[in-house]
């Protein structure tokens, strides 16, 4: 219906167009968004640098690679837009959700930008869903140097380590935890009651029925153990 008011109407705005972009990318219709921004510019209307993201992320989402990198080439070509971080990201995460690792990393390594956490992030993603442990490591060691305080990011390289047996690895990644004082997420357990779900953790005794449960706990364990019956083995 959008798509139609807009060629019945005659709309010439680069906004409205950019909108219905936008909503094509988000549901995944990679296919239909590249043939209405063919409509759009055969129109007239010229797409700006927030445009070019909703095409981008299109093609992302949707596995158009070659149309992906066809486009993000025309920007400066074709249309005088200078490609900034959000497309580059855009660029990293299409490599990398269609498995092409390698051509991510060596993208970034040759932009005219300085790669953010972001990007780092969006080509850790994807060695972690195609198992890329090589470039995975070096991934996440970047994000670390950047962020050493965040957990979730040692908890990925002692995953990683882990995957290819390098305990030794994992030890140093352990101590260096230790050092900057980031600690591993303890256990915990969740039961559901009622509909409600409950989460304890390993050495916290914050929940608001700690005492009770572990009261009751208490009562099962002192049944249970009146019912063993304990006999001798014969020897």
């Amino acid at each position: 219906m959008r798509l139609r008011c807009l060629r019945e109407l005659g709309r010439k705005h680069v906004g409205e167009w950019t909108a219905m972009l936008s909503g094509l990318a988000m549901h995944g219709l990679g296919t239909q968004l590249v043939e209405e921004f063919e409509v759009m510019i055969g129109s007239g209307v010229k797409p700006n640098a927030v445009t070019f993201v909703s095409l981008l992320s299109g093609c992302t989402h949707s596995g158009l690679v070659n149309e992906g990198m066809r486009y993000f080439e025309r920007m400066a070509s074709d249309f005088g837009i200078e490609p900034a971080i959000e497309h580059y990201g855009c660029v990293v995460d299409l490599l990398g959700r269609a498995g092409f690792i390698d051509q991510a990393y060596h993208f970034i390594r040759n932009m005219p930008v300085e790669a953010n956490a972001a990007i780092w992030g969006a080509l850790l993603n994807a060695c972690r869903i195609y198992k890329n442990v090589k470039i995975g490591e070096v991934t996440v060691k970047w994000l670390i140097s950047d962020e050493p305080w965040n957990r979730a990011l040692y908890m990925v390289l002692l995953g990683l380590y882990r995957e290819t047996g390098r305990w030794d690895e994992m030890e140093k990644v352990e101590e260096e935890m230790k050092k900057v004082g980031v600690r591993k997420r303890p256990g915990c357990s969740l039961i559901e009651v009622n509909g409600i779900c409950h989460e304890f953790v390993v050495g916290d005794k914050s929940h608001p029925h700690t005492f009770e449960v572990c009261s009751d706990l208490a009562n099962a364990i002192a049944d249970f153990n009146k019912n063993i019956e304990f006999f001798e083995i014969p020897r």
